[in-house]
């Protein structure tokens, strides 16, 4: 389990059903397309992200 500061259990519910749908994130922007990713939180989790 990875746990994101300021990510709930609803907005992670969020990030794996978009990852379903849309595969994986190609650059650490595309988060922000996940509904209830804003500037704000993407600003706290930005430097967890990594994507291959």
């Amino acid at each position: 389990m990875v746990r994101l500061p300021n990510i709930g259990p609803v907005t992670a519910v969020k990030i794996y059903r978009f990852r379903e749908t849309h595969g994986h994130f190609r650059n650490v922007e595309d988060i922000k397309k996940v509904e209830g990713i804003g500037p704000a939180i993407f600003a706290g989790i930005k430097y967890y992200i990594k994507v291959r």
